[in-house]
C-alpha cells in the first residue's frame, strides 16, 4: 500500500518551483472540490423558522406583574427562548402601572461605557433581536 505523499510526488519532484506549484494547485483543486461538495450538502438542509403571528398571549388580561411574567416565561420556554423584565410605564394621573415590557434575554446590546477595568467580565451574548411582549 502506497502512502498519499508517495503517490503525489517523489523526492526528485521538489527540484523545481514549477513542480511545487503544480503540487499545490492539485491540493487546492482537491480541497475546493471537497468544499463545494460540503456546500451542496448543506444547502439541501431545510431550516424551518416559525413565523410570528397572533399568539395565544394576545389580548390576555392579568392581575399582577408576577402573573404576567409567569405566563410569558412559560410561553418563551415552550418556544425556546428566555425573557427578562425591562420597562414599566405608569399612569400620570393615578400612578398605577399600565404597562410592563418583557424582552427576549438576548435583545438589545450591553452598554459599552466602562468606568473601571475588571479582572473577570461575563461575555456579551446579546444579539440585538427585538422580541418583546407588553402587559
Amino acid at each position: 500500500m502506497a502512502s498519499p505523499v508517495s503517490t503525489l510526488c517523489s523526492v526528485n519532484d521538489f527540484t523545481s518551483k514549477a513542480s511545487i506549484d503544480a503540487i499545490l494547485a492539485e491540493i487546492n483543486a482537491d480541497n475546493s472540490s471537497i468544499l463545494s461538495t460540503l456546500m451542496k450538502q448543506l444547502s439541501k438542509e431545510v431550516v424551518v423558522v416559525e413565523k410570528a403571528s397572533a399568539s395565544e398571549l394576545m389580548l390576555k388580561e392579568v392581575r399582577s406583574d408576577d402573573e404576567a411574567y409567569e405566563m410569558y416565561n412559560d410561553y418563551a420556554f415552550r418556544k425556546g427562548f428566555s425573557i427578562r423584565k425591562r420597562l414599566i410605564r405608569t399612569s400620570r394621573r393615578t400612578g398605577l402601572w399600565i404597562m410592563r415590557k418583557f424582552l427576549c434575554s438576548n435583545s438589545g446590546f450591553k452598554d459599552v461605557k466602562k468606568e473601571t477595568l475588571r479582572k473577570y467580565e461575563r461575555s456579551d451574548l446579546r444579539t440585538g433581536l427585538e422580541v418583546f411582549g407588553l402587559w
